[in-house]
């Protein structure tokens, strides 16, 4: 190819780049985004602190008895000297977030749970006769009670078999929020328990001890005999975020340049445009000009996940080598989608017609959020290696089996898997070019996948 040539294929894809990157939407989704969601990432961790602030107020007790308030006051006194602290470290371990990272000047490590203050500060009134219910749902609903409880006697003294033909009756202002609702429902769960305990003169805090589930820390193994700690739902969710990433930016790339291929045919500027240049020149200007796009889409989005990753002390999972190869395999993803999606612009003058074609080919590109499952829980089965040699969906099972396996992929799997992708780009981009040599001057009726067969070997 002549330098000529290749200063209008550039001058192509610059036109595209500008026409597509230099708007204020593509700024503001592509770009303005995800510097917000940086931002949203700075605050999260006291987004997370405010959900553990202290349950106040009032909680009348309707218990003929008086054992159940008593349990309530033993409760809140104990939560108090710490275990609220130790409710929110499991509840941060269950989220799966590490201490550490950003997240260590907000989380409650050691240190910082000294100066807190997440004890529930809750004054319990006893109110032994049943003929108070009506009044104190009246001070519930003015918003002096927090909440008023109704225990039934049954409840403490019925068999072990009864026990479920009762229930409490909690009654809250209409203000009340959920996550202090569910806390005080706890609460009187525990109450309720500790007092039948109590009343059948067991030790509760042996039976605590004994019930008490401990924590399982998950270490890894691997060939060499390291064994590291590992994060399993997040070993899960990883080759999916990857492969959404490259999806999301191949596709919305794709789209542009599929409507911009069709608006360009259908008002004949295609046609002045050829007069200049040949339809290969214009196909591949197309495709390098978006692929700038496509890029951006990629750092910005890619940079935000990482930035989340790295907030939540997660940047185990990720390695240079991951990255890198999900660049490779993203551009193979990016260049068999551009030239699908321009061999289908080229062929219909509108989007309506365009729906026709592309409907079976979304089909087969649907089928890695189908594999997403199966590979993150075996990236070297059958299923997985079989899919990464497979196009169109081997780049994005590849980058899922990169960021699923906990052991290094073999080196003859990454590198045929390349050169496969490679071909593959080629023999898209051929066949793209063929249709598109034919199709962007055709006009009328879009032409069946039969005639696009013609197309392809007659072109």
């Amino acid at each position: 190819m002549s330098d000529h040539a290749v200063r209008k294929i550039f001058l192509i894809a610059a036109r595209e780049f500008r026409h597509t990157a230099l708007t204020k939407s593509f700024i503001f989704g592509a770009i303005g985004l995800p510097l917000l969601s940086f931002g949203l990432i700075a605050i999260i961790p006291m987004l997370l602190l405010s959900q553990f602030t202290p349950l106040t107020g009032e909680l009348a007790i309707v218990d003929p008895g008086g054992t159940v308030p008593t349990a309530m006051d033993a409760i809140i006194a104990e939560r108090g000297e710490g275990q609220m602290n130790d409710k929110m470290e499991d509840a941060l371990d269950e989220m799966g977030i590490d201490r550490g990272g950003i997240l260590g000047n907000y989380a409650p490590n050691d240190e910082a749970l000294a100066g807190m203050d997440l004890a529930p500060d809750i004054t319990v009134r006893w109110v032994n006769d049943e003929n108070q219910i009506d009044t104190l749902k009246e001070e519930a609903q003015n918003g002096t009670l927090m909440g008023l409880a109704v225990i039934p006697p049954e409840l403490l003294s019925a068999s072990a078999d009864s026990y479920n033909d009762f229930s409490v009756e909690l009654v809250v202002p209409n203000n009340s929020s959920p996550r202090h609702i569910a806390e005080l429902r706890s609460l009187i769960r525990e109450a309720v328990v500790l007092a039948r305990v109590s009343a059948s003169g067991k030790d509760i805090s042996a039976l605590r001890e004994l019930l008490d589930e401990p924590s399982v820390n998950l270490l890894r193994i691997n060939q060499a005999g390291d064994a590291r700690e590992e994060n399993v739902k997040l070993r899960m969710v990883i080759p999916g975020i990857f492969m959404l990433l490259i999806w999301i930016a191949t596709f919305s790339s794709g789209n542009y340049l599929l409507t911009s291929t069709i608006e360009e045919k259908s008002n004949k500027v295609m046609e002045v445009v050829l007069s200049a240049v040949s339809p290969l020149q214009l196909l591949w200007g197309k495709i390098i000009g978006l692929a700038a796009v496509a890029m951006i889409i990629l750092i910005m989005y890619g940079s935000l996940a990482i930035a989340a990753l790295v907030a939540l002390a997660f940047t185990d999972l990720l390695s240079v080598s991951i990255l890198l190869w999900c660049g490779f395999f993203f551009m193979v993803a990016y260049f068999t989608i551009a030239s699908i999606m321009a061999a289908v612009g080229s062929a219909v003058s509108d989007l309506r017609e365009a729906q026709t074609l592309i409907g079976p080919v979304m089909i087969i590109l649907m089928i890695p959020f189908l594999l997403w499952m199966p590979i993150s829980e075996n990236p070297n089965g059958t299923v997985a290696v079989v899919c990464s040699f497979l196009p169109p969906i081997q780049p994005f099972a590849m980058i899922m089996r990169l960021a699923a396996s906990t052991e290094p992929i073999p080196t003859w799997q990454t590198t045929l898997g390349a050169i496969i992708g490679l071909l593959s780009v080629f023999g898209f981009v051929w066949t793209a070019s063929r249709i598109f040599r034919v199709g962007v001057l055709m006009q009328g009726k879009p032409p069946s996948p039969i005639e696009l067969l013609r197309w392809i070997r007659r072109a």
